[in-house]
């Protein structure tokens, strides 16, 4: 909804989609402790096997790749659109050397880019697949205790959301030649979050 060059919408707009995301790993799993009435170990009731016996846990992940970046320059014309594109500069990495950690103000290489002359448009493609928003992953892990209370059914569960309290970083800035271009400056999603829950079927 947003084209370049309303006249050249299948060359100058051909590109990856911002949401396109060539890998990503879902992990998921759960294991019963064995432990407790019925399992291998501490079959013979008792305070022990009530303590220790019923509990599972159950974790799942995934690990993603980023998305493409999108580019954008100041207008230096309305003609036909009001977005403008740099020039990509040929021979130079967009990208970065290191972790996105250490690089959150200097995750593009402005060098990459070039400033179009004024009224005419710039290069650079509707969505940039040489450098991408950061990798992303993220692993929540619950832990839950089940045991009969009476004819009832009882559960304790904590879970916790995004146990290794790793940031999401949103992408880099995108507005080429503003002062906080390239720099990474949002995180998404959560920091590590403990929930507690209590079920009680009858």
């Amino acid at each position: 909804n947003t084209p370049l060059d309303s006249t050249n919408l299948i060359d100058g707009e051909w590109s990856r989609s911002l949401t396109d995301v060539p890998h990503r790993l879902n992990v998921s799993g759960i294991y019963e402790l064995p432990f407790g009435v019925g399992r291998r170990w501490l079959d013979g009731g008792g305070l022990a096997s009530q303590v220790f016996g019923g509990w599972t846990i159950s974790a799942t992940g995934f690990y993603q790749s980023g998305f493409p970046i999108a580019v954008l320059a100041f207008p230096n014309t309305f003609v036909f659109s009001a977005i403008q594109r740099p020039n990509i500069v040929p021979g130079v990495d967009p990208g970065h050397i290191g972790s996105t950690l250490e690089n959150l103000d200097t995750y593009l290489n402005p060098d990459a880019w070039d400033q179009p002359e004024a009224f005419t448009f710039g290069d650079a493609p509707r969505t940039d697949t040489r450098v991408r928003s950061p990798f992303r992953a993220n692993w929540d892990v619950a832990f839950q205790k089940s045991a009969r209370a009476g004819a009832a059914n009882a559960a304790f569960r904590l879970e916790i959301i995004n146990v290794f309290d790793r940031p999401d970083f949103d992408g880099p800035n995108i507005g080429f030649g503003t002062r906080n271009f390239g720099r990474i400056t949002n995180v998404s999603g959560f920091a590590r979050t403990f929930q507690f829950s209590f079920r009680l079927d009858w």
